[in-house]
């Protein structure tokens, strides 16, 4: 799929103003297929810059948090189950309920991250439901406007070379950073529940 895709299934939501880009990016926090800043950048493009951000922070905050209450209503069904009973899985409670909301708020910061497991993931904690909201919500709205951000200035990268490769180096740099993260707070754990 490519922008242009996007671009002509979003004229289908046109006409439902501004609430057809609020419903793609709720979507695609529900359904992670294509990548968040193709969806960012049509939004933008469609509304501007700052309505564009604000628009895709709220739908993905909704959508996140919606995948959220759904996976804590269902975390006894026997799909939730098996899930919970993965390594993986069990370090990653296993940090949220040991090391507070602070690791969970950097990895949702970092644009590329994996939001959609992190989400279901949280939901298996014994984090409060209000207190994942708010560190969703600004950890959303952090990584929403750096993919708002490069969205826009994806067409700096042919006209200003240097700002371009700065660019690029940022978005470089943030996906490393972030994978070193992540590897920090999921390396082995000497309890797990």
């Amino acid at each position: 799929m490519t922008l242009q895709h996007l671009e002509q299934w979003f004229e289908v939501l046109k006409h439902l103003g501004y609430f057809g880009g609020f419903l793609l990016l709720f979507f695609r926090a529900v359904i992670p297929v294509f990548p968040l800043v193709l969806y960012i950048i049509v939004v933008m493009h469609e509304y501007g810059d700052f309505v564009g951000v604000i628009i895709s922070w709220l739908a993905l905050v909704v959508g996140s948090f919606t995948v959220y209450l759904v996976c804590k209503m269902l975390v006894n069904s026997k799909l939730m189950i098996e899930i919970k009973r993965k390594k993986a899985t069990k370090k990653i409670i296993n940090i949220i309920d040991n090391q507070g909301l602070v690791p969970l708020f950097v990895l949702l910061c970092i644009p590329f991250s994996p939001t959609s497991l992190i989400n279901i993931v949280a939901s298996f904690s014994n984090i409060n439901s209000k207190h994942y909201l708010i560190v969703l919500s600004t950890s959303t709205l952090i990584s929403t406007a750096i993919l708002g951000y490069m969205g826009t200035d994806v067409t700096t990268i042919l006209t200003d070379p240097k700002k371009g490769l700065t660019m690029i180096i940022g978005i470089v740099a943030l996906w490393i950073g972030g994978k070193k993260i992540e590897k920090h707070y999921m390396k082995p754990t000497k309890k797990l529940k």
